[in-house]
């Protein structure tokens, strides 16, 4: 019952015993009810790694026991206790203050760019992770939570104290005197290597407000997003403006984030340092005046999909300014988008009548196209997509495809599409529209679909950016006759 999610694992309770649970491969409601439903008092549950953690157990029904949380330290030291022997546990009133032992590090449930698009984002990082903060009255009056909840409410209040202090910036000032002014965190899966997190999971890094308050020195390019690295290095250019009484001096140089390679949820981590470069080593700002410099940004890693970036730095005598940038290394389009997800797929699916959908890698099944017996094609996206086309083929007696819907050539179509957390389905009911928007029907016989994906901005005129993929054969024979109009 370590981690109980099997509840028939579960052992009965006696009277008085509390469950101590583990994290891990289910909900944190399954493992509670799963304790409840074997009649213990309560449920403790421990963290699988070092932290903190703001789980719920909310649901229908409600439970009935107690349910508590301890970090994965206090969870090994009472399971090695309990090996020893019975422990008794006393529940006290009050409260206690725990120290976040991943105070100051990105929340491991933080996402990475980039954007479809290549842009870096996000811009900046605030805390966001197990603060303790007012909620509204009927929610209890305050609480810990953890993600944007947390996170964009401490940029709003930073932004209302920063217009306070400078109340004729613009929204894109607000901005960049953020970015220009952050901290880069260190990072969170190897605190103590001395590696900087991803560019791309943390942005220009964590927001100051007393630097960004007191700021008189500002980069007018707040962010720069390389592309793909196709074409080679990149010079931009940036201007400095100062806008205090006295003239400044800023050392010119460059710090690396930790590279990241696709997919983004489930990434692997490189070292991998851009080249660069820069027009000169310092840069004078003259007071209430402005100057340029330029700097070249590429990558030479010799393969395609990896993330990576960092930041340029201009250090100060009394201040320190930052430009995150980030790129993708190599070529876009050379990217598989169309992913495998480890069970074969794209793949032909047949539903089981029960709700789910198996995979038919050889086709052959006879569709009734009634009560959800319908073709299904299962895929997945390693990567966004420009546009997904899908395609019936009707298969003569000579073996020859006719394409079903030659006026539009689709029986479907969509573009933009995300990457996908998990396999998605398409369902086809027979039916199709025509340019006149006029609904058909297929008839009886033999067909195989056809889905086409144009990889994240690829050329529509280029077929190497396009991938395809063919079903295997199947039939359809419909058990009811078929609507009007049907061909």
């Amino acid at each position: 019952a370590a981690q109980a999610c099997d509840p028939a694992a579960v052992p009965a309770a006696e009277p008085g015993q509390a469950l101590l649970v583990e994290r891990g491969t289910c909900a944190f409601r399954e493992k509670a009810l799963a304790g409840e439903q074997a009649g213990y008092d309560a449920v403790i549950l421990y963290d699988n790694a070092p932290g903190a953690l703001n789980p719920t157990v909310e649901g229908d029904p409600a439970l009935t026991v107690p349910v508590v949380m301890l970090s994965q330290a206090d969870g090994l030291a009472l399971q090695e206790a309990l090996a020893a022997g019975p422990v008794t546990w006393a529940w006290q009133s009050g409260s206690t203050t725990v120290e976040n032992g991943t105070g100051g590090l990105v929340s491991d449930f933080s996402s990475y760019g980039l954007t479809a698009d290549l842009d870096l984002k996000p811009d900046v990082a605030a805390p966001g992770g197990s603060i303790w903060s007012t909620l509204p009255l009927e929610s209890g009056g305050h609480g810990s939570m953890s993600g944007t909840s947390m996170a964009a409410p401490h940029v709003a209040g930073a932004a209302a104290l920063l217009l306070e202090a400078k109340p004729d910036l613009a929204p894109a000032d607000v901005k960049t005197a953020m970015m220009n002014t952050a901290d880069q965190l260190t990072w969170s899966l190897l605190p103590e290597q001395g590696y900087l997190e991803p560019v791309h999971r943390q942005g220009a890094g964590m927001l100051n407000m007393v630097a960004a308050v007191h700021a008189t020195s500002s980069v007018t390019t707040p962010t720069i997003s390389l592309g793909e690295g196709e074409a080679g290095p990149k010079d931009v250019t940036l201007t400095v403006t100062n806008d205090s009484d006295a003239e400044k001096v800023y050392d010119v140089g460059f710090e690396s984030g930790v590279a990241t390679a696709i997919p983004a949820s489930n990434p692997e981590f490189f070292t991998a340092e851009a080249t660069t470069g820069t027009s000169a080593e310092k840069v004078t700002v003259p007071a209430h005046g402005s100057a340029e410099v330029t700097v070249t940004l590429g990558e030479d890693f010799g393969m395609d999909g990896l993330i990576y970036g960092g930041w340029i730095t201009l250090t100060g005598a009394d201040d320190d300014l930052v430009v995150p940038f980030a790129g993708l290394s190599g070529d876009y389009q050379a990217l598989t988008v169309l992913d495998d997800q480890g069970m074969g797929l794209p793949g032909l699916g047949v539903s089981d009548g029960a709700g789910s959908v198996l995979l038919d890698p050889e086709g052959g099944h006879t569709y009734t196209m009634a009560d959800g017996d319908v073709p299904y094609l299962a895929y997945a996206f390693a990567l966004p997509a420009e546009r997904l086309e899908i395609s019936a083929y009707e298969v003569r007696a000579n073996g020859k495809l006719k394409v079903v819907n030659p006026s539009v050539g689709t029986i479907d179509a969509t573009d933009h599409l995300g990457r996908s957390p998990e396999p998605e389905l398409f369902a086809w009911d027979g039916t199709f529209s025509m340019k006149n928007q006029k609904s058909r029907s297929v008839k009886d016989g033999d067909y195989v679909l056809e889905m086409k994906v144009l990889k994240p901005l690829g050329d529509p005129e280029n077929p190497e950016h396009w991938e395809t993929w063919t079903s295997p054969q199947f039939t359809i024979d419909y058990a009811n006759p078929r609507q009007p109009g049907a061909r």
